[in-house]
C-alpha cells in the first residue's frame, strides 16, 4: 500500500474545508484553515500549493494514468515538477514521471528536467491561446452576439504593431481578442473627446497550463476590463473551462462593475458558453 504524504492529507483535507465557504470570504477562510491544520505552519498560500499538487496528481492519473496515491507518496514539490513537466512535454513528462516511481531517477534530477525546460513557457502559452481561440472561437461569438446582439470578430489588430498609433504605449483596440464596430486598421480610439460607435470588446482569460494561476490573476483580468470601460461600451472575460469563476465574480462586485458591461462567459467542458450573473447584484440584463 502506498505511503501517502502528509501535505496531500492535510490539503485533502483543507480542500473539503474549503469547498464551503461563503463566496467572498475565501482569501480569510484559507488562512483560518491553515492556521488550523495540525502539525504544519503553513501560510494560506502554502496550502493553496499543497491543493493545487493535490489536483496536480489528479489529472496526472486522470490524463497520464498514474496513481494518484503514488504521486502523493513524493513531496510537494516534487508533484509541481512534475505537473509542471507534463504540461510542456506530455509525453516527456510521462517517461521521466516513469522512472521517478520506479526509482530509476531522484527528485533532484526531475527538478533538473523541469528547469531545463522553463524558458518554454512562454511559448507554451501562446500555443495555449492559439490553440483554444481557434477551436472555441465560433462558440463565443455566437454566445456573445445571442446575448448583446453585437457582431465581433477575431480581432486583427492585436498581432499587428502600429508605430506611432499611441506613443508611449499601445492603442486600446489592440488589447481585445474579439471585437465589434468593424477593423478599419486606421482605426484609433481618442486619446482625449468622446468616442463614437461604442464597441464590445472580448478577452480570453489564459488561458493557463497550471490552473491555480487563474485564482491569482483574477484581479488583474478584472481590473483590466473594468479600465477599459472608459473605452469600450463593454468587455467580457471569456474563462476556458478549467477556470474558477467564483474570483472573477468576486473582484467583478468588489470592484462595483455592472454584469451588463463587464460580462464574464464562462465556457463548459461540453463546449457551451454561458454568462454569468452577479450573484450578489442584480441579474444580468439585455442591452
Amino acid at each position: 500500500m502506498t505511503d501517502v504524504r502528509g501535505w496531500a492529507k492535510l490539503a485533502a483535507d483543507a480542500r473539503h474545508k474549503a469547498e464551503r465557504l461563503p463566496f467572498g470570504q475565501r482569501e480569510a477562510g484559507l488562512g483560518e484553515i491553515a492556521k488550523s491544520l495540525p502539525g504544519v505552519t503553513w501560510s494560506s498560500q502554502t496550502l493553496r500549493r499543497a491543493v493545487a499538487a493535490l489536483e496536480a496528481t489528479e489529472r496526472l492519473q486522470a490524463e497520464a494514468g498514474f496513481a494518484a496515491a503514488d504521486l502523493q507518496a513524493y513531496p510537494l514539490a516534487a508533484v509541481e515538477y512534475a505537473s509542471r513537466l507534463f504540461r510542456r512535454d506530455p509525453e516527456g513528462a510521462k517517461a521521466a514521471i516513469g522512472r521517478l516511481l520506479k526509482g530509476e531517477i531522484t527528485v533532484a534530477q526531475l527538478k533538473r528536467l523541469d528547469e531545463e525546460l522553463q524558458p518554454l513557457d512562454r511559448e507554451v502559452g501562446r500555443g495555449l491561446k492559439a490553440r483554444f481561440r481557434k477551436s472555441m472561437e465560433k462558440v463565443i461569438l455566437n454566445a456573445i452576439e445571442e446575448k448583446t446582439h453585437a457582431h465581433l470578430i477575431a480581432n486583427p489588430l492585436t498581432s499587428e504593431v502600429r508605430k506611432g498609433a499611441r506613443e508611449g504605449g499601445e492603442d486600446p483596440l489592440r488589447i481585445p481578442d474579439f471585437l465589434s464596430g468593424g477593423t478599419d486598421r486606421s482605426s484609433v480610439i481618442p486619446l482625449y473627446g468622446s468616442i463614437e460607435g461604442g464597441r464590445h470588446a472580448a478577452f480570453i482569460v489564459g488561458p493557463y497550463g497550471d490552473p491555480s494561476t487563474y485564482q491569482s490573476q483574477a484581479f488583474d483580468w478584472v481590473a483590466k476590463a473594468k479600465a477599459l470601460l472608459a473605452v469600450f461600451r463593454c468587455t467580457i472575460l471569456v474563462l476556458p473551462e478549467d477556470c474558477p469563476v467564483k474570483p472573477y465574480q468576486y473582484w467583478r462586485a468588489m470592484l462595483r462593475a455592472r454584469d451588463y458591461e463587464l460580462m464574464l462567459l464562462k465556457i463548459s467542458s461540453d463546449g457551451r458558453g454561458e454568462f454569468l450573473e452577479d450573484p450578489l447584484g442584480r441579474p444580468l440584463r439585455e442591452r
